[in-house]
């Protein structure tokens, strides 16, 4: 069988992973409420709870402990990981070799995984990497598809890459610009982001050392054949909407859909620094943008006139109250748009503040209410669910019975409490028996499939059917990892 690339997504919340399980992440990375490269994002402060959402699911958990780790701190260190062990957590992902080594002594059947912050780089390093037992290296971000392709043929190791997000201007791991200028170390998660501020440079002023982010969704085919078993998005900083929308246009790409305009620009609504890169994987030159480092959103138009705190819009997007617009120049504010009218089919949109909005003027998109509400509903429906195989067994003098089964065969089965009666009026049915039992409504279980065996003539009110698959859903998901 073909091995499909694993999709990591980012989860910096319980909101966020909840976006990146039901958009159809195969994993997602976390962090714990300290010890982890991104100390400052929210974090999860129930790593149990976390698991056992995606695990129902069918979603592995990895979990970050991707800093450099002090004597004082390695028992709390060490206690954050065995909180994650015993939840059930599929894998550590880490940057410390001492604590590597620790966790292989306290937990050898957890897989660990080497972080991007150590800098593996050449095949030397891989090799090392697993003969003190990791199973899985995030490369470097400074590797091109050629180097990646040596690597991976040359190790047994699975290979993951980033392939989205916010990159680094220094090597992986190596950075101490934030250390030098504000005593925060980037390897103990604590970055200040210093190539992100303005600078002056032989009369140049800009955000000189501010890079763009990385987008790969052009590049999957390029990551197969390089040998690379995961692509990981960044963003533990990011919001839901960003972990939702990128998850789902990298699994609509990765499921084999064609990459359309719509996925297009929702990756640049969701976040970008004047567009996107492809880094040293595809080889791509100018991989900076210094106008400005935040989000500079999705080009969408330009301002036709300006009548004081209205804007004409020459753009053939529909926008609405609520979207949130920014002039694209250097230091510009977004705007919420406060009311639209159409004359003569442009759009004037009226705004707060429109004096950063000149004729000419480039106008992005920052915020999409319609498209923040797509991606909500598509939270919020929950579809994601784990499929289990079934079988409802109701015969006469016998209690009723559903057996249920999960991929990983894992199965447990549920007994009614009473045997079915002889129908006096209208006897079951096999379709009336099928709608009760599928009715799984917010449980993490769907039925795959349902087999049901039963005898003419026989009654069993709904209320024993909803026990008894009520029942099955809670035994099963007591009994998976």
């Amino acid at each position: 069988m073909e091995n499909k690339i694993e999709l990591l997504s980012p989860a910096g919340d319980m909101d966020s992973l909840k976006a990146a399980v039901q958009c159809g992440a195969d994993a997602v990375y976390f962090g714990a409420k300290s010890f982890n490269a991104r100390r400052f994002a929210n974090n999860i402060p129930d790593i149990g709870e976390a698991v056992s959402y995606a695990l129902l699911r069918g979603v592995k958990t990895y979990l970050t402990l991707n800093t450099l780790v002090l004597d004082r701190e390695f028992p709390s260190w060490a206690s954050v990981a065995e909180q994650a062990a015993r939840a059930g957590i599929s894998a550590f992902i880490v940057q410390d070799l001492g604590g590597a080594s620790v966790l292989r002594r306290m937990f050898p059947s957890i897989p660990l995984h080497a972080s991007t912050q150590m800098t593996a780089a050449n095949s030397e390093n891989v090799r090392v990497l697993a003969q003190l037992g990791f199973s899985r290296v995030v490369l470097a971000r400074e590797l091109s598809a050629n180097k990646i392709r040596r690597i991976a043929a040359h190790t047994s190791l699975e290979i993951e890459v980033f392939c989205h997000g916010a990159l680094c201007v220094c090597y992986s791991g190596q950075c101490l610009m934030s250390s030098m200028l504000g005593a925060r170390s980037a390897n103990r998660g604590a970055c200040a982001q210093p190539c992100r501020l303005l600078y002056q440079l032989e009369g140049r002023e800009g955000y000189l050392l501010s890079t763009k982010d990385l987008c790969l969704i052009d590049e999957l085919p390029a990551l197969k054949s390089a040998g690379v078993h995961c692509i990981k998005i960044e963003g533990r900083m990011k919001s839901p909407a960003y972990v939702a929308a990128v998850t789902s246009a990298y699994r609509s790409a990765l499921d084999g859909a064609p990459v359309t305009r719509r996925m297009r620009e929702s990756l640049l609504l969701a976040f970008n620094r004047g567009g996107f890169t492809r880094g040293m994987f595809g080889g791509a030159k100018n991989r900076l943008y210094q106008m400005q480092p935040g989000n500079m959103g999705l080009p969408i138009g330009t301002v036709a006139a300006r009548r004081g705190s209205s804007i004409e819009i020459k753009t053939d997007r529909a926008l609405a109250p609520g979207d949130e617009l920014m002039a694209a120049r250097p230091n510009a504010e977004k705007q919420q748009i406060q009311s639209i009218a159409i004359e003569n089919s442009v759009q004037i949109v009226t705004l707060k503040h429109a004096g950063q909005f000149s004729k000419g003027t480039q106008v992005s998109l920052l915020r999409s209410v319609e498209e923040t509400r797509r991606l909500a509903e598509i939270v919020r429906a929950g579809k994601r669910k784990l499929p289990l195989s079934a079988n409802c067994v109701i015969h006469a003098g016998s209690l009723p019975a559903l057996a249920v089964t999960a991929p990983d065969g894992t199965s447990f089965c549920a007994q009614g409490a009473a045997p079915p009666q002889p129908a006096k009026t209208q006897a079951l049915t096999e379709d009336a028996v099928r709608a009760q039992l599928c009715k799984t409504g917010d449980s993490p279980f769907m039925f795959s499939s349902l087999s049901i065996g039963l005898h003419p003539g026989l009654s069993l009110p709904k209320s024993a059917l909803n026990a008894l698959r009520r029942d099955a859903l809670e035994g099963i998901s007591a009994k998976l990892p």
